[in-house]
């Protein structure tokens, strides 16, 4: 894995890629969140309210959570990284943006089968990416999906 890592640290294609490819599925999960919204908001003002405290409170969770654990990040154990990816140290344990984007597929699935697995898969893509940039590591990227699938299954099965 490491190999691996090195070999995508040093190509600059690579990296530019992997982070188009970050940035989009996070810009495209924070568009399918504000449609989730409004869809909820049209089936009733409640449903909206609820399906943001759903969203909101595993957030904040996974956020205390990963501030009192504070695992280091991959770009500070291996040695090769010259240039740290991000200025951030720690709280790598879960990944939050794959938490966000997971949950937010899982909840797209109650609303849209073919919005969910396009969702679902960009949240894939984003795992990868992250991992292949350094940010995380896997286990980081699995926890975040499996807190944000069953937080949405909760959710879902609430509302």
């Amino acid at each position: 894995m490491e190999g691996l890592l090195l070999k995508i640290y040093k190509s600059n294609k690579s990296t530019k890629l992997l982070k188009a490819a970050s940035l989009v599925c996070v810009l495209v999960g924070v568009l399918a969140f504000f449609a989730l919204l409004a869809l909820a908001y049209l089936n009733s003002p409640k449903e909206a309210i609820l399906l943001l405290i759903f969203f909101a409170v595993p957030f904040c969770a996974v956020s205390l959570f990963r501030r009192f654990f504070n695992a280091p990040r991959p770009y500070e154990i291996y040695e090769f990284y010259e240039i740290a990816p991000r200025d951030k140290k720690g709280s790598s344990f879960p990944s939050r943006h794959v938490f966000s984007a997971v949950i937010i597929a899982v909840f797209a699935l109650s609303y849209s089968v073919v919005m969910g697995v396009i969702l679902l898969l960009l949240s894939l893509i984003l795992s990868v990416s992250r991992v292949l940039l350094g940010i995380h590591f896997i286990r980081d990227c699995v926890a975040g999906a499996l807190i944000g699938a069953l937080s949405a299954i909760i959710g879902i099965l609430l509302l």
